[in-house]
């Protein structure tokens, strides 16, 4: 699913293109080039979540923000709702009034939201919010939830600040959220760049509570371009599921792993040759995961040392590759086994007469 601004849509509109929904609302008539225009694109599955959510659509009266909401269940079968968001915010030049109206619709938009559900808002804010730069508010997103901070901007970002963004940032502040496309490390932050100066600027974010900010593992600006605008695209990963398998270190990974098949001469030879094919795919694997920005850990393939990458491919090619090493006997079992032994296919033989 997507959020779109300026759409320069009129009226209100529900489009079907390529399996994709469009939900479109804008001003009865657009004048000159078009101005405003909000929507939100919803994939066949993020349809469905609409749907079940109850197809229903919430606009603020300035038409500068839409918010729907999505019905989805995690690996557990549980639901989980998302309110989802699209908004325009005024340029930073409008008046005070403008600008006060806009947050007055975003926050009538936001009341609609439901005990529970996760806020995401998609939102062109024509605002430079900067980044934080005090040493002790350099958290990162895992650390931000679990600790008190005075501003919803992260460390990362560019630094440009303007009047538009302190008061945008003042409203995150006051509403408790936050902008996690400012708590990533990325190569580039600029997702709009100024006609006449060729400046850039980072002034469309995704928003959120502070208390969702745990459920976001990636957000920023991406390196592909969904539709033709002067703005770049952002994207942001929310994970719906928060009971997850424990992550295992990749050390503990390749000391399970049973390496004695690698051991020995010509009989070890093919597991040997397989095995280092299995490292070379693997490589190949993070350099794939790095060009679509879905590498599975925090940290980007390209920001890693060659010791993390090598550590890295060696890890999911044992876990892929190797057998897993059999659990260990205590000793007092291998000293008496010639005693134990027999009892135990005793005890065996006696259990399948019984069933």
């Amino acid at each position: 699913m997507a959020t779109l601004q300026e759409t320069w849509t009129e009226g209100q509109v529900t489009l079907e293109v390529n399996r994709v929904t469009l939900l479109l609302v804008g001003p009865g008539k657009q004048v000159g080039r078009g101005s405003k225009g909000l929507g939100i694109a919803l994939g066949s599955q993020a349809k469905r979540d609409w749907e079940c959510g109850g197809c229903k659509m919430h606009v603020s009266k300035d038409l500068r923000s839409m918010g729907i909401r999505l019905v989805t269940k995690d690996n557990t079968e549980r639901e989980v709702c998302t309110f989802l968001i699209s908004a325009y915010a005024p340029v930073g030049c409008a008046d005070q009034l403008e600008w006060d109206m806009f947050f007055d619709g975003l926050g009538g938009v936001i009341a609609h939201r439901q005990k529970g559900d996760i806020l995401l808002v998609g939102a062109d804010t024509n605002s430079s919010m900067g980044v934080r730069v005090s040493l002790q508010h350099k958290e990162t997103r895992a650390e931000a939830p679990g600790r008190a901070f005075t501003t919803p901007i992260g460390p990362f970002g560019n630094g440009h600040t303007n009047n538009s963004g302190k008061r945008f940032s003042s409203y995150l502040s006051t509403h408790g959220m936050v902008a996690p496309s400012t708590f990533f490390n990325k190569k580039s932050y600029s997702t709009w760049v100024h006609p006449c100066s060729r400046n850039g600027h980072q002034i469309d974010h995704f928003l959120c509570l502070k208390a969702d900010l745990r459920r976001i593992r990636n957000c920023g600006r991406e390196k592909c371009q969904l539709v033709s605008s002067d703005h770049a695209c952002m994207g942001l990963h929310l994970q719906v599921a928060l009971r997850m398998e424990q992550r295992r270190d990749a050390r503990c990974s390749i000391a399970r792993a049973d390496s004695s098949v690698l051991v020995g001469g010509d009989e070890a030879k093919g597991h040997k040759v397989g095995f280092n094919n299995q490292v070379l795919m693997e490589i190949q694997h993070l350099q794939f995961f790095d060009v679509f920005d879905i590498f599975p850990e925090e940290v980007s393939y390209s920001d890693m040392g060659a010791n993390d990458r090598a550590e890295a491919a060696l890890s999911m090619a044992a876990a892929s590759y190797l057998p897993v090493k059999p659990k260990p006997s205590p000793a007092w079992y291998e000293q008496n086994i010639d005693l134990i032994a027999p009892a135990i296919q005793a005890r065996n033989a006696a259990v399948e007469k019984l069933m």
